[in-house]
């Protein structure tokens, strides 16, 4: 192991002191096919560093070759041989006819679900090969979505189609990328104060339509659940639309935020359970489809009915999931696909050199899809 005291006079940054003694263990033969390399909180005790030096560390090791990551297990050594950067591979590229494709890259939340995958399917096939050849990169965190902007843009990738994790914050990378007028679409979300290419749905609008049709049906105790703070730009807008439609109804707002996941029954997921039993809670929005289902999974513990003892309304298709109930629930549709395809000709007009100085924020209109999660309230026994 390198001694970290020793290299605080080192022109390296830490991380790649980390890297180059990792990248060493591996072509000595210390670590090798398929072993377990060091997790970040083992490279934060063992090189006495932050979590964002380790986490930048595993990241040049992964997108070098040096180590694979498999989601939920961990990071594998990879001692190859013939470890190649991205940029050296996508450089050395060339299609059948000599000429080499523009370069892509998409760079998306690693979320697999119907939303996200519609979006990548949707790129793919209108910026098809021969002409594009996408590099898609599926960001746990805004750091390696940094780390990724940074790269691609050095590796001369021709414009980028960025679904931000977070923009309540964003990185002067993106601001100088605007800044020079390097191609980019921003899908699912934009910036705020940046003007720029974006394809978003009517979040607002989707709220407001699912609880209108709850209230519709005769629900009053409607309440709205996210697995984020509000301050996340997206679950802060539809959060609105859902405030201002009650608001206009004149009933009673319930929120629940940083709905918990999991096993562990803790008390939010107490207090939820014992009002929807006691009729205070008899319909919700869940602000995206992993809440949904971990409502749905909530209520089966609990031998709670979906929809009669409660109706479930949440965004995208979490029918995705449901092998064997395909149409189940209803849910806010977004037009994935309709996105990643708006935003892939947006980025075409940009490459073409065609309205360079001028920006499209197209936001489409989503629609509601009602299945069978959602009924009148039923009087309780």
């Amino acid at each position: 192991m390198i001694d970290m005291s020793s290299c605080n006079n080192s022109q390296k940054p830490l991380y790649e002191l980390i890297q180059s003694d990792i990248i060493e263990k591996i072509q000595k033969g210390f670590y090798k096919l398929g072993d377990r390399v060091p997790s970040e909180k083992n490279i934060m005790k063992e090189y006495n560093v932050s979590r964002i030096t380790a986490t930048k560390a595993l990241t040049e090791l992964s997108l070098n070759g040096y180590v694979y990551r498999v989601q939920g297990k961990g990071s594998f050594a990879n001692p190859l041989g013939n470890q190649l950067r991205a940029s050296e591979l996508t450089a050395n590229f060339q299609p059948p006819n000599g000429n080499g494709p523009k370069k892509i890259a998409l760079i998306i939340p690693e979320f697999y679900d119907y939303h996200s995958g519609n979006i990548i399917s949707s790129v793919m096939k209108t910026l098809q090969y021969p002409d594009y050849f996408i590099c898609t990169v599926l960001n746990l965190n805004s750091l390696i979505e940094e780390y990724a902007l940074s790269f691609f843009q050095k590796s001369g990738f021709s414009g980028m189609i960025l679904f931000p994790s977070d923009c309540e914050f964003y990185s002067e990378i993106i601001l100088k990328m605007h800044l020079n007028k390097f191609p980019l679409v921003l899908v699912d979300r934009s910036f705020p104060g940046i003007y720029c290419n974006s394809v978003t749905s009517n979040n607002k609008a989707g709220t407001e339509m699912a609880t209108k049709h709850l209230i519709s049906l005769g629900h009053r105790n409607i309440a709205f659940i996210a697995d984020s703070t509000y301050k996340e730009q997206i679950t802060s807008v539809r959060h609105s639309g859902y405030i201002q439609t009650i608001l206009n109804h004149e009933l009673k707002a319930i929120d629940y935020e940083n709905f918990s996941h999991g096993d562990a029954f803790d008390k939010t997921q107490e207090d939820f359970v014992q009002k929807v039993k006691s009729g205070n809670i008899t319909a919700i929005i869940a602000s995206n489809s992993h809440v949904g289902l971990d409502v749905y999974r909530l209520c089966q513990k609990n031998l709670i009915r979906i929809p009669q003892d409660l109706s479930v309304i949440c965004f995208d298709n979490p029918n995705f999931y449901q092998q064997e109930k395909t149409d189940f629930f209803s849910y806010v549709d977004q037009d994935s696909a309709e996105i990643g395809r708006q935003a892939s000709l947006l980025l075409q007009k940009s490459l073409a050199g065609s309205g360079m100085d001028e920006c499209s924020q197209i936001v489409l209109e989503p629609k509601l899809v009602v299945n069978h999660s959602v009924c009148p309230p039923q009087p309780l026994f």
